[in-house]
């Protein structure tokens, strides 16, 4: 996943046929592993460069942007792991479900971000 998307970023106008061959990779393994990567880096992004995303602040104000968007609004469970994990920085807060719900409320956050 690291180095399909550290191809992307290197080539975002080229093909997945493009990108797969230094890797090994056929050009459908190579989207999938993209796409499987993104949810991760969004998270790690959130969670350990927050200056890259606009600072705590903006996080902040994008995820009550999310939280009260009319489409696809952060659901409750989302809403509470992203803000103990990303917002409170909680090490010890794990409830059941809650990788699949950070990278969610990740997403929807990011969205929220200002451009």
């Amino acid at each position: 996943e690291h180095a399909a998307l550290t191809a992307r970023l290197a080539g975002p106008e080229a093909t997945w046929e493009a990108l797969a061959a230094p890797l090994g990779l056929t050009a459908v393994a190579a989207a999938v592993a993209h796409s499987r990567g993104i949810p991760k880096l969004r998270v790690y992004l959130f969670q350990t460069a927050p200056g890259l995303l606009g600072g705590p602040g903006e996080i902040s104000a994008a995820f009550e942007r999310a939280r009260a968007a009319r489409t696809e609004p952060l659901r409750p469970a989302e809403a509470q792991v992203f803000r103990r994990v990303v917002l409170d920085g909680a090490t010890n807060y794990r409830p059941r479900g809650w990788q699949l719900q950070l990278r969610s409320a990740c997403e929807k956050v990011a969205r929220h971000l200002a451009r």
